[in-house]
């Protein structure tokens, strides 16, 4: 084993029985103590009415233990539940609208969401976990995209957003940042009481999806339990386009249908005041049938001449979830222990179905080709924590432990075509095959966090330490047939710093400043990407000696607040190194084919400014700003090359009224992006212009605990395209209307909670 120290680095019938098993146990479990509310995942304590402010929100991911966000180094935002029904937010890519510089990556012409992206890093590089459990990984192999989060938001009681890397107390991945989803436990349905019924019916314009979620929830002296339900129906996302024709002009959506089914079971017992035992249960299914309309007419592939006739394209991807967990207040030496098992399984494929003709030497011949990809990641994870508190003059909190995390990955390629006679037609490619063999990862890491409060200065370092392995199967005979090269395997490590300050320059302001590192271990399928395809000329090798990406992030910040007003402006300078890139590195003249592999290349140098503000303005409304100008640059080889991932300058302006009665409400928010700055657009591609979308909320209570919520998103109906949609696309592309986003649309829902 080495060592590197980094530079100073996913039905019904199922649902339905969860249901009454909760159910029936309800009357025989029930409130989670107070004591527990410090637990990761835990809903944080709830701001106060009167003066509160964003700053006086509390994160319990930037330093695992509770803090507000006037004291956290380092920009946090947290996105309530309260955010996402009032503002009618319907899916991921919503949470982080209002949240400049934070975008999530995607298709949005056929396989919908992917991951989030940070300041320009994305990819696998911003851990995103639920409930405190990682979420899948993102796999794109040429027409193959597993996706890495599908989750009906209605679900979470916040997302919390760390834009700065996570990686010395959460491990790889958190290179870019942390993404937090915390989904609801029983006592937030139960407020006070000892049962609770919800239903909420919304529709959302944009995809004609209608939706329909239950939350049910009881609890008695000792427990609590509940079970949220949900299912939508969809179709393709709305766009600018003018051509609703077939073939390759095409720049309207493909007609698609959408389902997605999702089921939550979350059970708590208070063993003893002190301690508290949690179970959760996740279901969640999602499958998508597209038309590919697009793909329709006829092609030059020499030296035959292809004509499609129809193309059926289905994506299905069901992500299954369980986890335990405990904490303890012990009031001994050690003042908090927690520990948690969770697992989950996330199975994705992709099929697709082509009515064809192909000519070449002599009359064309029809056939029919049924294509299917398969991608499997089983996971289990288990940690353990502690926390340690002092009092008196010099205050102090460490919190430590240790976290042990395996995955397996597998997937398959397979495809036949038959002529309608039913004969099997001959291809050169060797199928089934494999894109990298059947592989197990693990990851352990210990670490440790102090909090030194001290007067008014706040000191917190950290520091973890993570081993990685990959251990790829060299005896996998699909992978092996299909001309992978021999698996490798990996066994390395990293550490990983921190250190952050908060000093209360006076009881209105806080100055912060922080040092992080981050850590990205060598993902399975960059190690053994290896697949040879002699008919199209090429080949990808592994590459056993690829280094952890990493990176060195640097923080500073001001907050202010006072008589309901607050803001915080934050500065920031990140720098990576090793990123790993796919690159031709040559011409095999033995096989004739190219060969490409994945590399340490990339140094990457992002910085930027940051600023929010939120200030009350008399007894009801609230104003809210927030603005980001980042920029980024590849200076690979002393070379300062525009870095595309990073998202245009942008602004966000909303103003909320909320009546003296509370029983209505109107929210109005403006997005303010800045034209692409053409130098950071290659030469001949589309450099997008700036916007401005406006969009229009307003909320009613109704009789018989009813609400109703109703918006109108682009109001406008301004054209335009989000950046990250067209990276990349010429700026002759025909279809370049095909990547624009939704014009104006209307979005709303009804809620009754009893």
């Amino acid at each position: 084993m080495t060592v590197s120290f980094p530079r100073r680095q996913r039905s019904a019938v199922v649902a339905l029985g969860l249901a009454f098993i909760l159910l029936n146990a309800a009357p025989i479990l029930s409130q989670e103590t107070a004591a527990s509310s410090t637990e990761e995942g835990q809903e944080a304590e709830e701001p106060g009415t009167g003066d509160a402010t964003f700053l006086d929100e509390v994160t319990v991911t930037a330093d695992h233990v509770p803090s507000s966000l006037r004291d956290t180094p380092g920009h946090v935002s947290i996105v309530t539940d309260e955010d996402i029904e009032d503002q009618l937010f319907e899916d991921i890519a919503d949470l982080v609208k209002y949240e400049p510089g934070v975008y999530v990556e995607g298709d949005s012409t056929r396989f919908g969401l992917n991951g989030f992206n940070i300041r320009g890093i994305g990819g696998n590089r911003v851990l995103t976990q639920v409930d405190g459990a990682p979420g899948a990984e993102q796999f794109d192999f040429g027409p193959f995209n597993v996706h890495q989060q599908a989750i009906d938001i209605d679900t979470l009681k916040s997302a919390e957003i760390v834009r700065s890397a996570g990686s010395a107390l959460y491990g790889s991945d958190a290179v870019g940042g942390v993404i937090s989803l915390i989904t609801k436990n029983p006592s937030d349905y139960l407020g006070g009481g000892n049962r609770h019924f919800g239903l909420k019916a919304g529709f959302d314009g944009r995809s004609n999806d209608s939706n329909l979620n239950l939350a049910l929830a009881g609890g008695g002296d000792a427990g609590r339990t509940s079970l949220f339900v949900s299912s939508s129906n969809g179709s393709e996302l709305d766009n600018a386009g003018q051509n609703g024709g077939a073939g390759m002009d095409r720049d309207r959506p493909n007609p698609q249908e959408r389902e997605r089914l999702q089921a939550l079971g979350k059970a708590a017992y208070d063993i003893s005041p002190s301690n508290t035992l949690r179970a959760t249960l996740e279901l969640n299914s999602n499958e998508a049938d597209t038309e590919v309309v697009s793909a329709l007419g006829t092609s030059r592939l020499d030296p035959f001449t292809i004509t499609q006739l129809e193309v059926l394209a289905n994506d299905t991807q069901d992500r299954n979830r369980a986890s335990l967990e405990q904490v303890v207040r012990t009031g001994g030496a050690v003042d908090q222990w927690s520990w948690r098992f969770n697992t989950q399984n996330v199975d994705t494929a992709q099929n697709v179905v082509e009515h064809r003709l192909t000519a070449g030497f002599g009359p064309p011949v029809e056939s029919n080709r049924d294509g299917d990809l398969w991608f499997e990641q089983k996971t289990f994870g288990a940690d353990m924590n502690g926390l340690v508190e002092t009092g008196d003059s010099f205050s102090s909190s460490i919190y430590f432990g240790g976290s042990f995390l395996i995955d397996e990955f597998d997937m398959l390629r397979d495809r036949v075509e038959h002529d309608p006679s039913g004969r099997l037609v001959p291809t050169q490619l060797v199928f089934p095959s494999k894109y990298f063999p059947q592989t197990e990862t693990e990851e352990t890491g210990v670490y440790t966090q102090a909090e030194l409060r001290w007067n008014r200065v706040t000191l917190i370092p950290g520091v973890r330490y993570d081993r990685f392995v990959v251990d790829a199967d060299p005896s996998d005979s699909v992978y092996i047939a299909a001309g992978g090269q021999p698996a490798a395997s990996l066994d390395e490590g990293a550490v990983s710093p921190k250190l952050g300050a908060a000093i209360e320059l006076h009881r209105t302001t806080t100055l912060t400043a922080q040092y992080a590192a981050g850590f990205r271990a060598p993902p399975y399928s960059s190690i053994n990407t290896g697949f040879t395809n002699l008919a199209g000329g090429y080949r990808t090798i592994a590459n056993p000696a690829l280094e952890p990406e990493i990176s060195d992030n640097f923080e500073l910040g001001l907050r202010w607040s006072a008589g309901g007003t607050s803001w915080s402006v934050n500065g920031f300078q990140n720098r990576y190194d090793d990123f790993i890139e796919f690159q031709n590195v040559g011409f095999n003249r033995q096989l004739r084919v190219v060969e490409f592999q994945n590399v340490n290349l990339t140094e990457v140098e992002i910085d930027g400014v940051e600023f929010r503000l939120e200030s009350r303005l008399g007894d009801n409304v609230l104003l809210r700003a927030a603005y980001a100008r980042i920029d980024g640059h590849d200076v690979t080889g002393g070379t300062s090359v525009p870095l595309a991932s990073v998202a245009p300058n942008e602004g966000v302006l909303g103003l909320r009224y909320l009546s003296s009665s509370a029983k209505w409400g109107l929210d109005g928010s403006v997005r303010l992006v800045d034209d692409r700055d053409p130098e950071k657009v290659a030469d001949g591609e589309h450099v997008p212009e700036g916007y401005e979308v406006v969009d229009l909320v307003a909320f009613f209570a109704l009789p018989a605990d009813m609400k109703l919520r109703i918006g109108v998103l682009n109001a406008t109906d301004e054209a335009y395209f989000e950046s990250w949609h067209v990276r990349g696309r010429q700026a002759n592309d025909p279809r370049l209307l095909l990547y624009s986003s939704p014009g104006r649309n209307v979005v709303a829902s009804l809620s009754y909670n009893w």
